[in-house]
């Protein structure tokens, strides 16, 4: 992808490997809920939500190239903020 920057089959694929593994995270999400019911409200939304973006930004890549690399970079950043109610869970339980 270096060399093809500017290149909307490489920049799909990119986006496209994203998407694979998200679809990952949202079925081990609900395997882990399915497993133990009470964890569905630590969980939250994220993964749900980070789906449907990728999705978004497959379809702008479709248009602008560059803008499968900095979607998925945004989305990204957006992982970096913890879950409130597992990290709450978590401080009570020390």
């Amino acid at each position: 992808m270096d060399a093809n920057w500017e290149s909307r089959f490489a920049e799909l694929i990119y986006v496209f490997i994203y998407l694979m593994y998200n679809i990952s995270w949202v079925l081990l999400r609900v395997t882990v809920v399915r497993a133990n019911p009470s964890t569905r409200e630590y969980i939250g939304r994220k993964d749900l939500l980070t789906m449907a973006w990728v999705i978004v930004v497959i379809g702008i890549t479709w248009f602008i190239p560059e803008a499968g690399v900095i979607g998925c970079f945004i989305i990204t950043i957006i992982w970096i903020l913890p879950y409130k109610n597992v990290e709450k869970l978590f401080n009570e339980r020390k």
